[in-house]
């Protein structure tokens, strides 16, 4: 596990898990039949253009770290339907089942769940890169930590920190729809030589991995200090120090560690307010795919203003 980064792999995983469950939920609660059937076509070309490209089954996260988009077809298990309002990160793991070859949909939430499949592992792999190395990250990557929501040197402010982080998120998420909509849109074409369909989503669905790794971050203690009980509010955008990595046994306080520790009871209502989070973005993406992008504009707009409210603490 790559437990010397964000969240730790465990964390990323099993809340983007949840949150893929419940938006799966959420889409099939829009009352538009054109979305699923736009959706219904982008799995069709999907699933046909990896039948030829899907060798045996590897270790998910293993495949994550190799880039590869093709070889674990993960889903939960049959019945859940009905459950998804009650998806937890705790539970999701359990939930989560990969599957292996000759799998095919049987309705459609098995659709969702395929197209959806690689995103949890994608959001693991954000975590490697440069400026993320103990050590020598800083000198790598002077602004490595833009992605985890935190300041990335001592000369960057916290106010300065949450306007880059902020920027990525909406910038990333923005990508990520206009390139899986297009995907989505050319799926219904009978004649696509290039698979640009396929190559179009794909694209589409590692940028919004890149914004909801992000996002995620920001609900993790050691890397942004949101206020208990209304986790909405953000006092504080920390550094990736010393200090912030070791905490400070002798008066209690917890390490990064141990912040990214998703089964900490310290981190119970940010791992919640991370999966909740993560699901409105996910389906904000998704249920617009039928709309005009000013639609999904606006309505990323608003789901940042009321989970990211910067209200520094004073002087």
């Amino acid at each position: 596990m790559l437990e010397l980064f964000a969240w730790s792999s465990t964390g990323h995983l099993t809340i983007t898990q949840a949150a893929v469950l419940l938006a799966i939920g959420a889409i099939k609660a829009v009352s538009r039949p054109g979305l699923m059937q736009k959706l219904g076509k982008m799995y069709d070309k999907l699933s046909s253009f990896q039948e030829g490209i899907i060798s045996t089954p590897l270790n998910a996260v293993g495949n994550a770290i190799k880039g590869t988009f093709g070889s674990d077809l993960a889903a939960v298990t049959s019945g859940d339907a009905a459950d998804f309002g009650r998806t937890t990160a705790k539970d999701a793991s359990s939930r989560w089942k990969e599957i292996g070859l000759g799998w095919s949909a049987k309705s459609d939430e098995d659709k969702l769940r395929y197209l959806m499949y690689p995103l949890p592992y994608q959001v693991v792999k954000v975590d490697l890169h440069a400026g993320n190395m103990p050590k020598v990250g800083e000198k790598l990557d002077k602004q490595g930590q833009v992605r985890h929501f935190m300041r990335s040197t001592e000369s960057v402010s916290a106010k300065e920190a949450f306007d880059a982080s902020m920027k990525w998120v909406k910038e990333h998420a923005t990508t990520a729809y206009t390139k899986i909509k297009a995907g989505v849109e050319k799926a219904g074409d009978r004649i696509d030589l290039l698979n640009s369909a396929v190559s179009s989503y794909q694209s589409g669905l590692s940028k919004l991995a890149d914004a909801v790794h992000t996002l995620e971050d920001s609900f993790a203690q050691g890397h942004v200090r949101r206020q208990g009980g209304n986790t909405n509010i953000i006092r504080e955008v920390n550094r990736w120090d010393e200090a912030n990595k070791e905490g400070d046994p002798a008066t209690g306080k917890l390490g990064h560690h141990d912040f990214d520790d998703p089964n900490n009871p310290a981190n119970k209502q940010f791992v919640q307010a991370a999966t909740d989070t993560t699901t409105e973005l996910i389906a904000c993406v998704f249920t617009n795919l039928d709309q005009p992008d000013d639609v999904f504009a606006a309505a990323l707009t608003q789901l940042l203003s009321v989970r990211f409210v910067y209200t520094p603490d004073g002087p």
